[in-house]
């Protein structure tokens, strides 16, 4: 916490400790130690007390020099007062849950592609030409040892650039020239994406061994970029020229334009989470107020504000109906898309997660219970038998028509038949999963604990391959063909290729990196503790 502190990383900090209570309290049945509170309360104040001041002067750099100046990074906001703990950070289930989008939208690499112009339109500042990874430990690294490694890099770079202010001028007396134009203090203009020079992966048959990979293989150019939307953002969906997104502290959702880049909001409720897209309209729960707020999606008018009880999750559409999961009140809530009545509400067991719609019926997943259930969103009730898939379960996923559901605590992924309402099969993965995501006919789950990425072919099952990272990535995404997830922690964005099974590119983002997602051409990630979102574009 004070590694992370002391870099300017408040809200991954805050973050950690609240990890950590979670663990001591599910694990051990203990709250945190004062001493450890007592610092997530001088965190929280910015107590100077904990600023490391330097133990002497930096050294001059001879006359007519100055180092470098860094643009100043703003501090994340910190959301306070007396909330639930869910409140003050994202689940893991919610952030990974795929955007419910019920219109013909063109996204996901399939509609406009953002324009060169409105990258231009971002500070020449803040292009940054994506990395090639590099090999990584065979073991977890440490936080504090990215901290290290974030300050051993500024000083190299620093020492770098005095060396280049040494060095003459060329035959023709010209200043020499910095080896990439990307790193000079004129930054160049931005090459559109039709300019990439990025060579293709060869077609090879993945290997059967469950090895790990041992190299990285470079890829590339990528641009990265940031754009303000507002606080708290989380991706929300895409539609023809424009992407979404719910800013959880603003108690708003905001609309980006493609090409200006430039947002337009609406309120909506305390804390908005992912909504559902009917034609012309969105429906936004906002978990603060335990409604689902409805706007106009084309004049951003606000149409109503539907209570529906506490906390509640991501609506779907079945049987011409709205569904939405109120998880603190054990209940699944119908409503008419016209007229904005509840027409039905049936009690559920044990947190109930968003559905998915799957086999003519509603899959519920209870999270404290571990259970999932079908609900006949026709006649209004359960139906069918109750099953037991695990004790810490993930919201379901739909895969080539069956139901996935992965276990953050038993390590676990379930695979349940729609049609014969039975599991079908139970893969043993171990560790601490993440909610899975469906890549180039995979599902791919990140390891949390293990820290690594475990990918099971949907038809053959039997040999899931384990690909080390040595990174938290607890937020999977799919992008232009290849896996992307970040970490949280770290503030880390990471690229696999799902031929060569590599770690071929790392990203670092600004702030508490939250689920990527993959919208005209453009992984956007957002700041989940900040402003801002971040544009990575080949």
């Amino acid at each position: 916490m004070l590694a992370l502190y002391r870099s300017g990383r408040q809200a991954a900090a805050l973050r950690a400790y609240q990890l950590t209570r979670e663990r001591l309290a599910e694990e051990l049945g203990i709250e945190a130690s004062p001493a450890l509170r007592m610092l997530e309360q001088q965190i929280l104040e910015q107590d100077p007390s904990l600023t490391l001041m330097p133990s002497s002067p930096a050294p001059a750099l001879g006359p007519g020099r100055s180092p470098p100046v860094e643009p100043p990074r703003p501090t994340p906001k910190y959301m306070g007062g007396p909330q639930p703990l869910d409140s003050l950070r994202i689940e893991q289930d919610e952030a990974w849950m795929a955007p419910v989008v019920h219109l013909p939208a063109r996204d996901n690499g399939g509609g406009e592609t953002a324009t060169p112009e409105a990258f231009s339109g971002i500070p020449a500042s803040s292009a940054v030409v994506g990395k090639p990874a590099v090999a990584k430990p065979e073991h977890a690294r440490s936080r504090l040892a990215i901290v290290v490694k974030s300050i051993g890099l500024a000083i190299a770079l620093g020492v770098v650039l005095i060396v280049s202010m040494d060095k003459p001028a060329d035959t023709n007396g010209a200043p020499s020239q910095p080896a990439d134009p990307a790193t000079s203090p004129a930054a160049p203009t931005v090459p559109p994406v039709s300019q990439s020079t990025t060579e293709e992966a060869p077609e090879t048959t993945p290997p059967e061994s469950d090895d790990d990979p041992e190299s990285d293989v470079g890829a590339g150019p990528f641009v990265r970029r940031t754009v303000e939307v507002g606080d708290g953002p989380q991706a929300a969906f895409a539609d023809e020229s424009a992407v979404w997104f719910t800013l959880s502290r603003d108690g708003a959702i905001a609309r980006l334009d493609t090409r200006t880049l430039i947002p337009r909001t609406v309120a909506v409720g305390k804390n908005p989470t992912r909504p559902l897209v009917l034609g012309d309209t969105i429906w936004v729960p906002c978990r603060g107020d335990g409604v689902v707020t409805v706007i106009n999606r084309n004049s951003l008018e606000k149409i109503t504000s539907i209570p529906v009880g506490r906390w509640p999750d991501t609506p779907v559409i079945a049987a011409d109906l709205v569904w939405v999961t109120a998880r603190q009140d054990f209940k699944l809530v119908a409503i008419h898309p016209e007229n904005y009545e509840i027409v039905d509400e049936i009690d559920l067991p044990g947190y109930p997660l968003t559905p998915v719609l799957a086999g003519g019926g509603l899959w519920v997943v209870g999270r404290h219970s571990g259970t999932v259930t079908r609900v006949d969103p026709f006649a209004g009730a359960t139906t069918g038998p109750e099953l037991t898939v695990g004790s810490g379960p993930h919201a379901p996923i739909l895969v080539k028509g069956e139901i996935w559901i992965s276990d953050r605590k038993d390590g676990t992924l379930t695979i349940i038949d729609p049609d014969t309402w039975e599991v079908s099969e139970t893969i043993n993965v171990g560790g601490t999963l993440s909610r899975p995501v469906l890549v180039d006919g995979r599902v791919w789950v990140s390891d949390t604990e293990s820290l690594r990425v475990v990918v099971v072919d949907a038809d053959r099952r039997s040999k899931p391959r384990r690909i080390r990272t040595s990174l938290a990535t607890t937020y999977p995404a799919e992008h232009a063909g290849a896996f992307w997830a970040a970490d949280p922690n770290a503030g880390l964005v990471i690229r696999i290729d799902p031929v060569s099974w590599t770690i071929t590119n790392e990203f670092t983002v600004e702030g508490s990196p939250g689920a990527p997602f993959s919208a005209h051409g453009v992984l956007w990630v957002p700041d989940s503790a900040g402003t801002r979102v971040t544009m990575i574009q080949e």
